[in-house]
């Protein structure tokens, strides 16, 4: 009978408790499981970040190919009229409209650029360029075309 309860002890102490290696185990799958989290996070945040400054360039670039096209060009009125001109459209930084928290002010800078592509029939190619970054993370370029005839 001795034989039978000692080794009746020694089974019930096996399945009574977790070993030293399951333990370690286990430990270095939660913390691969929690550092997967956070990297995780910190990429889904760092998309996100990019993704809003570059719509907010995007918006700015268009802002400014839209005063583009709302300058007068008439070259064939009696008086020629020519506001389409890179002078009247010079390199500028506007700040890009998302929220910020504290002094951290995301700026884009607007370059202009039109380019006579024919004088018969009148044609101008206009691009605005949207440069911008997101901390030491940059320079991206946002950038919208337009092709623009003469105003009749």
């Amino acid at each position: 009978m001795q034989t039978q309860r000692s080794t009746s002890r020694r089974a019930s102490r096996r399945l009574a408790g977790f070993t030293l290696e399951e333990v370690v185990i286990s430990m270095g799958i939660a913390l691969g499981s929690i550092l997967a989290v956070m990297s995780g996070y910190k990429v889904s945040m760092y998309r996100t970040e990019w993704s809003l400054n570059a719509t907010a360039a995007q918006a700015l670039a268009t802002q400014r190919l839209e005063q583009t096209r709302a300058a007068r060009w008439e070259p064939n009125a009696s008086s020629p009229v020519d506001e389409l001109t890179a002078g009247n459209f010079p390199t500028v930084m506007r700040t890009l409209d998302v929220p910020v928290v504290g002094t951290n002010v995301p700026q884009g800078q607007l370059v202009t650029t039109i380019t006579t592509v024919s004088s018969d029939p009148p044609m101008k190619w206009v691009q605005v360029d949207c440069i911008w970054s997101i901390g030491p993370r940059g320079p991206f370029t946002n950038t919208v075309t337009a092709l623009r005839s003469a105003d009749l």
